[in-house]
């Protein structure tokens, strides 16, 4: 039997409005509040293979005993699982060298106790890698009591975890010598060693209705992992856990998020210590700011594939160089300039506006006023942590300033909340072909021109009220040519 509901009215169903509502309740994946094709795709799936008649049909279903399984179901549907072995390996030098350090030598000493939580571990490998360094960089610990727990909504990944083993694709970026290190190799899969796996264990856990601070050891945990988890959620929901963070840390424990939760003005009572891409809040001490540094000969050994520094910071050098328009239609400032433009003091007015306004920002923008656009969008982003807009716009604004590694970040956040945003993959490329990213460049082109594809040539595109389909696909052509 299949369900008689069509992707294409399913946002005019009140059934559909209905079963939406109960699962943003039961999850509090905002992230979907937006995205009712996606929903609505997602939902058809479950329900053909349940069999049910339409969404309310599903909806009585779920909410019934006889639902259990099938709301676990519908959970592994919806939640995403992206991660490998030492993701944004910055953080990892973080811990190594400024993190545990002091918490080893400091408030942990004495009960020689070392707890560590992964909220939303999807699959595990955040926690292993964390096991992993823990073991290789400190020996100490191997007399300590360590605990590392990982929860996650997710039970499918939960068992994925338990197993610890993995494909090729959860150790990108990483070297052969570091997977037989710490793996044994069985058929195509990776298992890790006991020896990394033992202090480590799982459990089920909803952030939005389960107990926080249940799930504390006495004193509290020493860190707290909770990276690509919070922008999923709405702002009351974000600062609520943000709350509960902070207490279910002991004084002196650390809060680490991830590159999309990069906001110091959204964490307090925490402090914010601050590197290229990781947003780390203390507990109760003041702002403090380091660096990463390489890893050392007894850490786990890296392929390098980071982005270079650029050799030159002038974004429209590169424009011109290519043959393209020396004024970009829709915010000027970021291709026209062959310098940063010179930044402004703010007016008593300035100070006074409504950081809401995405048209402020790009009015402060276009004039030259960069840091008070980029504090503008900053401030939106706050309030709004979800907003397209807001991170498209906080790119264009980062790369006018000379930060084009920052600008990339942004973008990359653009195109995790909405992968199709074509302008995102256009300045995405330019930036990398600025860093001298060639290869990877002409892919971000060619995803643009592939988008670009299924729209009318006269439509305008989504954050540019002047950029036509057709302008930019003639941009594109050319570019693509220039670099062949």
């Amino acid at each position: 039997m299949k369900s008689s509901v069509s992707n294409q009215t399913s946002s005019d169903d009140p059934d559909f409005k209905r079963l939406k509502a109960y699962v943003l309740a039961q999850t509090g994946l905002a992230f979907y509040s937006n995205k009712d094709s996606e929903l609505a795709s997602k939902f058809s799936r479950r329900l053909n293979e349940t069999q049910r008649l339409d969404y309310g049909d599903y909806l009585d279903f779920l909410e019934t005993d006889a639902g259990k399984d099938e709301r676990e179901r519908l959970i592994q549907e919806l939640t995403i699982g992206e991660t490998y072995f030492f993701r944004y390996h910055e953080q990892f030098d973080a811990l190594r060298e400024q993190i545990l350090p002091e918490l080893i030598h400091g408030s942990c000493a004495a009960r020689q106790r070392l707890a560590i939580w992964s909220a939303g571990c999807a699959t595990g490998e955040e926690l292993y890698s964390i096991s992993i360094l823990l073991q290789r960089s400190f020996p100490l610990l191997q007399t300590w009591d360590l605990s590392l727990l990982g929860t996650d909504i997710n039970r499918d990944f939960l068992r994925q975890a338990e197993k610890a083993a993995y494909r090729k694709w959860s150790f990108r970026n990483l070297s052969e010598v570091f997977l037989a290190q710490y793996f044994r190799q069985e058929n195509q899969e990776w298992h890790l060693l006991p020896s990394y796996s033992k202090c480590v264990h799982y459990r089920v856990h909803n952030l939005i209705h389960d107990d926080i601070l249940s799930m504390a050891p006495p004193g509290g945990f020493d860190v707290i992992f909770c990276r690509n988890v919070l922008i999923y959620f709405d702002q009351v929901t974000y600062r609520r856990l943000i709350s509960a963070f902070y207490e279910a840390l002991q004084p002196g424990g650390w809060l680490i998020l991830g590159p999309a939760e990069l906001s110091p003005l959204s964490c307090e009572p925490f402090s914010p210590h601050a590197l290229s891409r990781l947003s780390c809040f203390k507990k109760n001490r003041a702002v403090r700011y380091f660096k990463s540094s390489s890893f050392e000969l007894n850490s786990p050994p890296f392929e390098s594939d980071q982005i270079s520094t650029p050799v030159s910071s002038a974004f429209s050098r590169q424009s011109e160089s290519l043959g393209l328009p020396f004024s970009v239609p829709g915010l000027p400032l970021f291709l026209s300039e062959t310098q940063p433009p010179k930044r402004s003091t703010p007016t008593e007015s300035q100070t006074h506006l409504k950081p809401e306004s995405l048209a402020t920002i790009r009015r402060l923008a276009d004039s030259g006023q960069l840091d008070e656009a980029e504090a503008l969008c900053r401030q939106f982003l706050v309030q709004e942590p979800l907003n397209i807009s807001g991170y498209y716009y906080l790119a264009l604004i980062l790369n006018a300033q000379g930060q084009a590694l920052d600008a990339l970040q942004a973008l990359k956040q653009v195109l995790y909340l909405d992968h199709k945003h074509i302008l995102a993959h256009y300045h995405q490329g330019l930036l990398l072909l600025q860093l001298g990213q060639t290869q990877v460049a002409r892919k971000a082109f060619r995803n643009a021109l592939g988008l670009l594809k299924l729209y009318p040539e006269e439509s305008f595109l989504a954050d540019s009220d002047e950029w036509t389909v057709a302008q930019l696909k003639a941009v594109l052509l050319l570019q693509q040519k220039e670099i062949a």
